[in-house]
């Protein structure tokens, strides 16, 4: 490891920054409408059981958001979103919260956080910490994760292994 460099964490902590204000306002690159939560009301949470006897209670949300992309960017937009206490499939949102919407007449309907801002920093955090710890071999360690990332996927997509 570096010694008496701090300056190379300083830098590295900039690069972090970067990204992920870089994400956080990249909503243009997106061909879906991604809005930004300004406003939400829970209402009252219902009590559910299922059939093995499990209780959970949903709740649903009236949401409003600013359009950050599209035809309408800048627009008020109003999107329900229900999520479950238990949040196993779901979740609730928050003011601050951007996500992607599917748009069909007049309405919007919610369809998933945008979470890309959380897995480009925590991407950034790993290759720059390999770079830093790792030094001399950071380009051997990068380049194996993602050849053998690359295999994961091409290997999944066609239902197995490729060296099978």
């Amino acid at each position: 490891m570096m010694k008496n460099h701090w300056w190379w964490w300083l830098v590295a902590a900039a690069l972090v920054l970067m990204v992920g204000v870089g994400l956080r306002h990249d909503a243009s690159l997106y061909s879906v409408p991604v809005a930004q939560v300004t406003a939400v009301h829970n209402h009252k949470a219902q009590k559910e059981v299922d059939s093995y006897n499990n209780t959970d209670y949903q709740t649903e949300q009236t949401v409003t958001g600013r359009l950050l992309n599209t035809g309408r960017r800048g627009q008020t937009v109003r999107f329900s979103n229900t999520y479950t206490r238990s949040g196993a499939l779901d979740s609730p949102l928050k003011v601050g919260n951007q996500v992607f919407l599917t748009h069909s007449g007049h309405s919007y309907q919610f369809r998933d956080n945008k979470r890309d801002v959380v897995l480009g920093v925590l991407l950034a955090i790993t290759l720059l910490l390999i770079c830093l710890l790792a030094a001399k071999h950071a380009v051997v360690i990068i380049v194996s994760i993602a050849a053998n990332t690359a295999l994961f996927f091409w290997g999944h997509s066609f239902g197995s292994a490729p060296w099978r």
